[in-house]
């Protein structure tokens, strides 16, 4: 259990039932960490956020770095300024260095990832209470969350397909979380399996990349332009190449459609579009807070992110983007 102890204005008197108020007053108690009373463990991890947030947002007070007054072997006593400029720029500093277009996309798709996973660990708390791998399911949904936050905020593809595939190795983990069952291992089987299809294909195109920047004289895979290592955006290099003209025969000819073509694979595994979409039926075999993660909310949306943060590649290869307009229709009117 935590206990916060808040100073009392500038008197430097602290109140020694704050903490107890404050979790009286917050909707989960002042227990209910894990599944079982007294007992703690990754629910602490996933509702630490939600419950501190709650006590901070009562007092207008945010905590900067914590500093214990008191300790004993199961409590801990911390002190919470009330510092918001401090703590904005604390967060600030933890935020990428993203340029201004960027910013606004990735931060737009963080916000929604992390709002809609906040709302799904609340609702596995009490979902997965009585289940036995209950310290199991939070550690995988936990990691699916980090894979997801570095795809997302990724400034350059090879830390993007860190992320990439981290998801796709933790919806096989949440996915077969029954092991119990037959028809979730074969389920996780099947959604690994076709994901590494797709994989497939965004790995030959971050070669294709470097490739195609190497042969422009400023080989890159970076997203942005860092002056003070000499790093080029491998956007400004491909960005300044001609329209590719529209014919089929561009798809093969190593240029930026076949590397439009080969991010969209990639895409399309991830986002279960046609024809990789047989696995997403059977990935309901998990949990519901799986299904709702990952097949609702964020991991499907992975793919539709990385089209839109290699936008300026894709208007640059129209064949592939009337490609991805006939699947995109396809799977929406069929595979559904």
């Amino acid at each position: 259990r935590v206990v916060l102890v808040v100073k009392a204005g500038s008197s430097g008197r602290e109140g020694p039932d704050c903490g107890s108020e404050l979790a009286r007053m917050h909707p989960f108690g002042p227990r209910g960490w894990g599944p079982h009373d007294g007992e703690s463990g990754p629910g602490l991890l996933s509702q630490v956020n939600g419950r501190v947030a709650g006590a901070c947002g009562c007092l207008r007070a945010h905590p900067v770095w914590p500093s214990p007054v008191v300790a004993s072997s199961c409590v801990r006593i911390w002190k919470v300024r009330a510092s918001s400029r401090r703590a904005m720029a604390t967060v600030a500093m933890l935020l990428p260095r993203l340029a201004p277009g960027q910013r606004v996309r990735a931060a737009s798709v963080a916000l929604t990832v992390t709002f809609v996973s906040t709302l799904i660990h609340l609702y596995s708390v009490g979902y997965m209470s009585h289940d036995p791998g209950y310290w199991r399911f939070f550690a995988y949904l936990n990691l699916f969350m980090f894979s997801m936050l570095t795809l997302v905020l990724a400034d350059n593809f090879l830390l993007m397909f860190v992320g990439w595939e981290g998801v796709g190795l933790c919806s096989y983990l949440l996915i077969g979380y029954y092991l119990d069952r037959k028809e979730a291992g074969d389920a996780a089987k099947k959604a690994f399996i076709t994901n590494r299809v797709g994989d497939w294909g965004f790995v030959l195109g971050i070669m294709l990349v470097f490739f195609l920047t190497s042969a422009a004289g400023n080989a890159s895979i970076s997203f942005f332009d860092h002056p003070g290592t000499h790093v080029t955006s491998a956007f400004n290099v491909l960005g300044s190449m001609p329209v590719e003209a529209f014919g089929w025969k561009t798809i093969f000819a190593g240029g930026l459609t076949s590397l439009a073509v080969l991010l969209f694979i990639g895409a399309a595994g991830k986002s279960a579009q046609i024809p990789l979409y047989v696995w997403l039926p059977d990935a309901m075999a998990g949990p519901t807070p799986v299904s709702a993660l990952i097949h609702a909310a964020t991991m499907v949306t992975a793919g539709v992110y990385m089209i839109g943060r290699n936008a300026l590649l894709f208007e640059h290869a129209p064949v592939t983007m009337v490609i991805v307009a006939v699947i995109g229709a396809a799977t929406a009117l069929f595979a559904g």
